[in-house]
């Protein structure tokens, strides 16, 4: 099954492994910056990092070391 962004919450309490989920949720946020293209504006790829930044807060959720290293590494 695909998921998309609108499916962080649900992955979150799916009865899976942690890696499982941190898997999942790195693929959705792969597919987000693969979506954007030369011609994407300022405020798609601003709508982008907002909606990657949620997926980063909910990784950190399953595992706040690898969470903290993503959110910082956006800044």
């Amino acid at each position: 099954m695909d998921y998309r962004f609108e499916d962080v919450e649900e992955i979150l309490t799916k009865n899976w492994c942690n890696k499982c989920k941190i898997n999942h949720l790195l693929h959705i946020d792969s597919i987000l910056y693969q979506q954007l293209g030369n011609t994407s504006t300022k405020a798609e790829k601003d709508a982008v990092k907002k909606k990657s930044r949620k997926i980063y807060m909910a990784i950190k959720k399953i595992d706040p070391q690898i969470g903290d290293r993503l959110v910082s590494s956006m800044d």
